[in-house]
């Protein structure tokens, strides 16, 4: 019996954000992304929007805190969340804009937790969720956001199914630093987790 097969390769890190998010489509999601819960201007698409794409600005089709979502519980499919990554913003930054102000870790993880309640929440049976989220170097210390959103989800009932790496393009040169206590963060995570 001769069967014919065609080989993917799926790697799981890249340069290439748009890559990773097509290898998440094909792999988990091949009727496209539904939601983006973090929209914003829209930087992940370049083509296929989702349907729902929502901010707290109106930047998308629906003003919405991530926190808050206005689906009915159960019906979303899939959706993509976008979180910041630094706890600290100045006035009139971009982050405190879009998403609120956190002055400390503790307050950004705990945005994390209830976003992702909040997603278990509105996820139809088998839905994917899918987190961008990127670890970080602050004051000395190195600060895992990944490893919190993962056991946040699995609190929440959501199962880790993938993970992909996207690596940076550039660097910003740390031309103050004389000496380091911890390897820098040059890439971030996309984390794919199916609603159990």
């Amino acid at each position: 019996m001769n069967k014919q097969f065609r080989f993917v390769d799926y790697p799981s890190i890249s340069f290439s954000q748009d890559a990773i998010l097509r290898m998440i489509t094909e792999l988990h999601c091949p009727a496209g992304i539904e939601a983006d819960v973090t929209y914003g201007n829209g930087c992940f698409w370049d083509g296929n929007k989702p349907r729902y794409r929502s901010d707290l600005k109106a930047t998308g089709n629906i003003i919405a805190d991530c926190c808050f979502l206005p689906y009915a519980s159960g019906r979303i499919r899939s959706l993509i969340f976008d979180p910041p990554f630094l706890h600290k913003s100045g006035d009139g930054s971009m982050i405190k804009e879009r998403y609120g102000d956190f002055p400390s870790i503790t307050l950004l993880w705990e945005f994390y937790r209830k976003s992702v309640q909040e997603f278990k929440r509105v996820m139809a049976p088998d839905g994917i969720v899918i987190i961008k989220c990127q670890d970080t170097v602050s004051s000395g210390k190195n600060w895992f956001s990944h490893v919190e959103i993962i056991n946040y989800a699995k609190e929440a009932g959501l199962i880790l199914k993938d993970l992909f790496i996207l690596l940076a393009k550039s660097r910003i040169p740390q031309w103050n630093r004389k000496t380091y206590q911890h390897a820098r963060k040059y890439h971030s995570y996309f984390l794919v987790f199916k609603n159990g």
